[in-house]
């Protein structure tokens, strides 16, 4: 039984973590501190969380497109046994 733990998606393992992050960090920014921004009630605990969340701008830098593209969206998903 515990084989077939193994071969959980590896969604939470690996490069596939790193996209998570890249998107959500994205979305928080587009969301929360853009629409705080654009209202000007920017406070310092936003400017802390943005600071900690700006860096991954350079992810989108260093994000290997190519190999995310043949992988997440080119390559056919392998079927779930679980």
């Amino acid at each position: 039984m515990a084989g077939k733990r193994d071969h959980f998606p590896d969604i939470i393992r690996g490069r596939s973590r790193d996209i998570i992050e890249v998107g959500w960090k994205t979305i928080w920014l587009l969301l929360i501190a853009f629409r705080v921004w654009l209202a000007g009630k920017w406070t310092h605990d936003i400017e802390a969380l943005f600071q900690n969340r700006i860096g991954m701008l350079l992810a989108y830098n260093f994000m290997p497109w190519r190999q995310v593209g043949a992988r997440y969206v080119i390559q056919p998903m392998g079927r779930y046994v679980g």
